[in-house]
């Protein structure tokens, strides 16, 4: 059904697709997208099958959540800044369906990153677009894990709890290395393209020394519970728990945190 509402294609009773495809007993938004109509087929329907429709219809209405980012379609850009602190971007569905190798070229910031994620998969729980959008929700607003779980329909803060841990580790493996540290970018496209004229003129004596940038500044943080942070973020001159993380970057770009 719906497929039906989303896409106006009737799928016959009987259909069956693999479970890969299902998220909470529905076809996930990527598996929607790519379905075609084949053939134009006039429907019949008797009133057992109307009465049927109707009621499945309803069904889906009354199950419709607040925001749902597992339907990109459903939210608009400045929702998902204001929850998340990036931008949806554009989606083209059909770009999408026709140039899946491209994907990370077509979509913007959240589903770049979704896209970067490879070592998660889609649980009964929640689906990896939930999972992000949760610990996005979480690092940009620092609700508790009760007011997420109420939220994004998740069940208890402890299931929201492992949630951003499953993220943070994934983001760790999937998508930082490729973004952050020394590794992650050559000396030749530092110098092509994350580089500024008036660093070049200002700093250097040739066009092969790269310019650093080098930033340390205070992040203020709350007293933790656990006894070894408390006193490992504790700073005696600033009389505050805090942390002090390095920045190294080009003129342009974050090099290494």
């Amino acid at each position: 059904m719906l497929v039906f509402l989303k896409r106006g294609i009737l799928i016959p009773i009987g259909a069956r697709c693999c479970p890969e495809h299902v998220y909470k007993r529905q076809l996930n938004f990527d598996s929607l997208s790519l379905i075609r109509a084949n053939q134009v087929d006039q429907l019949v329907c008797d009133v057992k099958h109307l009465e049927e429709i109707l009621k499945d219809c309803r069904l889906i209405l009354e199950k419709q959540q607040t925001f749902d980012f597992d339907d990109p379609c459903s939210l608009e850009d400045k929702d998902y800044y204001n929850f998340t602190g990036l931008h949806k971007g554009n989606l083209n569905l059909n770009i999408i369906s026709c140039y899946r190798n491209l994907l990370h070229h077509v979509l913007d910031q959240f589903d770049s990153v979704v896209a970067r994620i490879k070592s998660m998969r889609t649980s009964y729980i929640r689906s990896i677009r939930i999972a992000v959008a949760t610990f996005c929700a979480k690092m940009r607003l620092g609700l508790s894990n009760r007011v997420l779980s109420t939220l994004f329909h998740i069940k208890d803060e402890r299931v929201v709890s492992r949630i951003i841990h499953q993220v943070t580790n994934a983001l760790i493996k999937d998508f930082v290395p490729a973004y952050l540290g020394f590794d992650h970018i050559s000396r030749e496209s530092v110098l092509n393209y994350h580089q500024t004229a008036i660093a070049n003129v200002l700093f250097t004596d040739n066009e092969d020394q790269v310019v650093l940038v080098m930033d340390g500044t205070y992040l203020y943080v709350q007293k933790s519970s656990h006894n070894e942070l408390q006193r490992r973020t504790f700073s005696t001159h600033k009389h505050r728990h805090l942390i002090k993380p390095m920045i190294i970057t080009t003129t342009v770009r974050i090099l290494f945190l």
